[in-house]
């Protein structure tokens, strides 16, 4: 714990010390408040050294509503993501997807789903069709105050109420809120875009100061978006500014700022966000692949959902099976044999608290029956599987799953866009076993 002061100078470099302790806000994993929030303070008092002003508890991350472990075979490392996207990405699905301070979830499909509506469709797209339509139809150049005192796109009061809302946000640690505020923005000018046609503009040589105002708002816009996603993604940040001839910026009051008309002189490119492809059909999150053709994350994702099994999920590495992979190795029969199969019938199914994809099971057994949490809300309604029959592993060792105990695994097959849990072909009671 002393390490935290000593690094800001404490005992070394007292000059040091008074410029960076206290801290402002200490970020801690939520596991480890009460070191952080009664031990390191009260050792802090003893000393006589002042405490943090705030000390915040951040969540954890499942991969597709389980815990992520060895054993289980679900971990998803975070250079798989960066192999593909870079880091930058990762940060931004990680706080736009996931309130800060609650425990989130990651699949692949849901970070390629953001990461391609987000980045590529939105911010990605605005960026390269505004300096590819400046550098087309004006070379590249806009003078200072083209179109001077002519507000044609309203962007102005947009990019203007956005910053307030983005500030404020991340003052409050609300940083899903703040990017989402930026994303607002973001398709404000897509469609401002479309409204003005610069390309119709550009072909009328009397509208050509009009233009270089409308492309001009256009920029400025997307500077202000690039600033404001600064915090979740500095180097894209700075990549967008770089592409738009701008200087990274200094001071966030000043650079948060809109500029009435300034000269552009922007350069282009190859797309700052290459959407993301994710190949259809088995084996599927193992190949998730960049528009420029890097590829090769998901080595380690795909594991089963929640507590479902589906088909090949699961196994060791937690990726489904590709085609033409050799199968899993034969395991003696022995081995089967200490899997305990039984048939329960589902009593009743509620959504789990902060988990789109998982449902609470309650279900009879035959033993007095047993609580399962299962990774299937995207294919049942809660109220459509109570009197259902299912197939349950028995034995499986309890494990929590975003704070709810699970005692058990109800099994599932799926086949492209067919999903279906595993049950008796006709009714039978329940804890009958399965040999």
């Amino acid at each position: 714990l002393i390490n935290y002061i000593a690094a800001a100078g404490f005992g070394a470099d007292e000059e040091s010390f008074a410029k960076w302790w206290p801290a402002d806000v200490h970020v801690i994993g939520k596991d480890i408040t009460r070191f952080h929030c009664v031990i390191w303070p009260a050792m802090l008092m003893a000393a006589g050294v002042e405490l943090p002003r705030s000390v915040f508890g951040h969540g954890f991350v499942y991969h597709s509503g389980r815990k992520m472990s060895k054993s289980l075979g679900n971990i998803v490392s975070p250079l798989d993501v960066v192999e593909v996207t870079g880091a930058d990405p990762l940060r931004y699905y990680l706080l736009r997807e996931i309130t800060f301070g609650k425990d989130g979830d990651f699949t692949w499909d849901s970070f390629v789903a953001r990461y391609n509506a987000d980045l590529a469709n939105d911010l990605g797209n605005l960026t390269q069709r505004t300096t590819d339509m400046t550098t087309k139809f004006l070379g590249g150049n806009i003078p200072e105050g083209a179109d001077a005192g002519t507000d044609r796109t309203g962007l102005r009061t947009v990019a203007s109420d956005t910053v307030v809302a983005a500030v404020k946000a991340y003052e409050r640690f609300e940083l899903s809120a703040a990017l989402d505020a930026v994303g607002a923005l973001v398709r404000r000018t897509n469609q401002v875009v479309q409204e003005t046609e610069p390309w119709a503009l550009a072909k009328d040589e009397a509208r050509r100061a009009e233009l270089g105002g409308v492309l001009s708002d256009l920029l400025e816009a997307v500077r202000i978006a690039a600033v404001l996603v600064d915090p979740a993604m500095p180097t894209k940040s700075a990549a967008i500014l770089e592409r738009l001839g701008v200087d990274a910026p200094a001071l966030w009051s000043d650079s948060t700022v809109w500029r009435e008309r300034p000269a552009w002189s922007v350069g282009s490119g190859d797309p700052i966000f290459p959407r993301l492809a994710v190949p259809k059909g088995e084996g599927a999150e193992d190949a998730v692949e960049s528009g420029d053709g890097k590829g090769g994350a998901g080595k380690k994702g795909g594991a089963s959902k929640g507590g479902a099994s589906k088909g090949d999920a699961g196994k060791k590495g937690g990726a489904a099976k590709k085609k033409g992979a050799a199968p899993p190795a034969e395991i003696p029969f022995e081995a089967f044999q200490n899997v305990e199969l039984l048939v329960a019938t589902v009593k009743s199914a509620e959504p789990v608290e902060g988990a789109d994809r998982l449902l609470k099971l309650q279900l009879d057994d035959g033993r007095g029956g047993r609580q399962v949490v299962a990774g299937i809300a995207e294919h049942f309604r809660p109220e459509d599987l109570p009197g259902k029959q299912v197939v349950v592993v028995a034995n499986l060792k309890p494990a929590k799953i975003r704070g709810v105990e699970s005692q058990g695994m109800v099994l599932a097959a799926m086949s492209g866009k067919n999903f279906t849990l595993l049950g008796p072909i006709a009714e039978i009671a329940p804890g009958a076993k399965i040999s």
